[in-house]
């Protein structure tokens, strides 16, 4: 019976001690709740544009500038010249005796010669074919051939010719025989013989020639302008959110209105 009743009241003070235990233990108690909340953003936007505008700022003008050139130009033309020729130095001839002389003559040279003499003497002008049938022995006129010109038994005299082409021709002064005899010829003293030829001869001359004109062009004034614009947008965007706050609160002595009844302090 004794055992009994020890087990009763160890069983009661354990009842007893869990209940005042309920009484003293603190719960955790956790709470959430939404605040709200506005948060704002703002956007900037900048756009850039350029154009390019050309316009006409002036009529078409043409415009004449001036201008020389200058260029080379050659002419040739002829000349009339004149040149001592035929030529013969002072000198004495015996009976049968001859002197000469050559000259170079152009085409178509106008010849005059003229000589002078103390007695009479033959006087010839040969080209060069007619000299070498004089030198090869032909002696009579009648067997000479045509000279270019010729004056027999004059003491002075002038001979005019024309050269009929571009030759050598000779002045040839002779102190001819009588009647094929030197009996009774004298020496004669020869004092001058020669001439003038007139020729033309071509001239090339070189000048240089100016040309004046005018060079025209046609020319338009146009103006190019260019404009930039910038242009800048700005936007504010609100957005409203709800955030979370969560608390957590002891109670204290609820354990067994916690534990049985509402949850809450």
């Amino acid at each position: 019976m004794l055992g009994g009743r020890g087990a009763k009241t160890a069983c009661a003070l354990a009842v007893v001690a869990v209940v005042a235990l309920g009484f003293l233990v603190t719960v955790p108690r956790t709470s959430t709740s939404g605040v709200p909340y506005r948060s704002a953003s703002v956007l900037t936007s900048v756009a850039t544009e350029t154009t390019v505008s050309p316009y006409l700022v002036g009529v078409p003008t043409t415009l004449g500038l001036p201008s020389t050139s200058l260029s080379e130009v050659t002419t040739v033309s002829q000349a009339t010249t004149t040149s001592e020729v035929l030529t013969i130095s002072r000198t004495s001839l015996y009976c049968n005796q001859s002197v000469y002389t050559r000259s170079l003559l152009a085409a178509g040279s106008a010849v005059e010669v003229a000589f002078n003499a103390t007695g009479k003497v033959d006087v010839y002008v040969f080209d060069s074919s007619q000299f070498d049938s004089y030198l090869g022995g032909v002696r009579e006129a009648e067997k000479l051939g045509p000279s270019t010109a010729n004056l027999n038994g004059e003491a002075s005299g002038e001979l005019a010719f024309y050269a009929q082409s571009e030759d050598s021709y000779f002045l040839l002064v002779l102190n001819a025989p009588l009647g094929g005899s030197c009996g009774g010829v004298p020496t004669v003293n020869l004092n001058s013989a020669g001439g003038s030829a007139v020729f033309q001869v071509p001239v090339t001359s070189y000048s240089m020639e100016a040309v004046t004109y005018t060079a025209t062009s046609e020319f338009v004034v146009v103006l190019t302008t260019s404009t930039t614009m910038t242009s800048e947008a700005t936007s504010t965007e609100t957005v409203q959110t709800t955030l979370t706050s969560t608390s957590t609160t002891t109670c204290n002595p609820v354990f067994w209105a916690w534990l049985l009844g509402p949850q809450g302090c």
